[in-house]
C-alpha cells in the first residue's frame, strides 16, 4: 500500500499494474504456496511404477502434445468474437504456455529416446570393460596365490637334497 492507504499495484479499473520499486531497500521474503494434483488411480499407479520414463511418456502420450505447425486443440479458441481484450490476453498467454510445455515435453521425450538408443551400446561397452577388468583381477589373484604357495613351501635342506 502507498502512503495514501490505497493499493499501488491496482489501477482504477481493477487491473494489475507495474510499480517502480527500485528505490526500496532489498528485503528477504518468504512465500508459501500450496497446490493439489488430482488424477485417476491408474495414472497414479503408472507414474509410481518401475517403468522407464520413456515408457511413461509413451503411455501418457505426453510426446504427442506438440503438433508442431499442425492444428492443435487450441486452434478454435479465438473463433468466439465476443471475447473481451483482457480475456483474450489471458487466454493467449495460457495457450502460449501450454504449447511451450508441449514443446518441452517433446524435447524431453526425444532426449529419452536418444539416451535409450545409445544406452544399449554404452551398456555393452561398459560390460566389456568390466569383464576385462575382472579377467585382469582374476589373473592377478592367481599370480598372488602362486607366490604365496611357493613361499609357504619349506626350502629344501642339505639332507633332503642328499637323499634325492
Amino acid at each position: 500500500m502507498g502512503s495514501t492507504g490505497k493499493l499501488t499495484h491496482i489501477g482504477r479499473g481493477g487491473e494489475a499494474r507495474m510499480v517502480d520499486v527500485s528505490a526500496k531497500p532489498a528485503t528477504e521474503r518468504v512465500a508459501i504456496a500450496e497446490g493439489r494434483v488430482t488424477m485417476n488411480e491408474k495414472t497414479l499407479a503408472l507414474v509410481r511404477s518401475d517403468r522407464s520414463d520413456l515408457k511413461k511418456f509413451e503411455k501418457l502420450k505426453l510426446h504427442q502434445l506438440d503438433t508442431g505447425d499442425q492444428p492443435d486443440i487450441f486452434d478454435g479458441f479465438f473463433k468466439d468474437h465476443s471475447i473481451d481484450i483482457r480475456t483474450g490476453e489471458l487466454l493467449g498467454r495460457y495457450i502460449a504456455e501450454e504449447r511451450d510445455s508441449a514443446r518441452l515435453f517433446r524435447s524431453c521425450y526425444e532426449q529419452l529416446v536418444a539416451a535409450g538408443n545409445g544406452s544399449a551400446n554404452a551398456t555393452s561397452e561398459s560390460l566389456q570393460s568390466l569383464d576385462a577388468k575382472v579377467d585382469a583381477l582374476c589373473r592377478a589373484v592367481d599370480e598372488l596365490r602362486q607366490i604365496v604357495v611357493a613361499q609357504a613351501m619349506p626350502a629344501p635342506t642339505r639332507k633332503s637334497r642328499a637323499a634325492s
